[in-house]
């Protein structure tokens, strides 16, 4: 199984651990509600192969500002995550990504779910680990690396995650990574750019416009292994990115 983007890898390169969920846009739901605490319990059932014991962590991230909270899955499936402030939150597991999360007989989205101010029946999620993997090359063969990254969901407020298995800016050429089913918005690019090193999740943001065109939007399945050529870098002018990031504030 590659390193995967969007969890948190078993494996030495763990890509989430790296950028953490600062790249994650402010998705249009209210934040949690400060003052009053919950505790929330479930279950989780992992496909694919399993993880190393005591591994596997249940994470929720809060919609909007606040803190990460997260609580060690039990050896029999089990898990409970105290001091939840009511309101909308982010699921996601270590190691794996999430195909399903379910209350009673209500189904959310892993990336919103909404937290009451009341106990509620516990939560069941479906984790996997059957990643599908990308493997990024260039023609000619690129001997500087490949720039990569990609906005999940390929929607203009999906999060983005560059991509640096090897802690530098840039993947080696042929190089393999794991990313989450679903359709995705991929972008690899060979050269380098003096815009190739944004300082916060806005300049990503702010770049999307200039680079969409010359990237590629997949649709990745369970287990698939799929391959995408990178591209020249295009040039982005100071004056330009300086008008991309002023529009994206306004």
């Amino acid at each position: 199984m590659p390193p995967a983007i969007g969890t948190r890898s078993p494996r030495p390169v763990n890509l989430l651990a790296a950028f953490g969920l600062a790249f994650l846009n402010t998705l249009a739901a209210q934040p949690p509600i400060v003052g009053k605490l919950v505790t929330v319990e479930g279950t989780i059932s992992v496909e694919g192969a399993q993880l190393p014991p005591g591994y596997l962590r249940v994470v929720l991230d809060p919609v909007g500002s606040g803190n990460e909270l997260s609580a060690e899955v039990r050896s029999n499936g089990t898990y409970t995550i105290g001091s939840v402030a009511p309101g909308h939150w982010r699921v996601s597991a270590s190691g794996a990504f999430i195909k399903s999360v379910t209350r009673g007989e209500r189904e959310y989205s892993a990336a919103d779910v909404e937290i009451g101010d009341q106990a509620g029946p516990p939560f069941k999620i479906v984790a996997s680990t059957n990643f599908a993997s990308l493997r990024v090359t260039a023609e000619p063969r690129s001997t500087e690396g490949i720039l990569f990254f990609f906005w999940i969901g390929g929607g203009p407020n999906g999060p983005m995650f560059p991509v640096v298995p090897d802690h530098s800016d840039r993947m080696i050429d042929g190089g393999t990574i794991g990313l989450p089913p679903g359709r995705h918005l991929v972008c690899a690019f060979v050269g380098v750019q003096p815009w190739m090193t944004p300082q916060s999740s806005s300049d990503f943001g702010a770049l999307r416009p200039a680079l969409e065109s010359h990237c590629q939007t997949i649709q990745l399945f369970e287990g698939e292994q799929a391959t995408i050529s990178a591209v020249q870098a295009p040039f982005i002018s100071a004056d330009e990115l300086k008008r991309l990031r002023e529009k994206l504030e306004q």
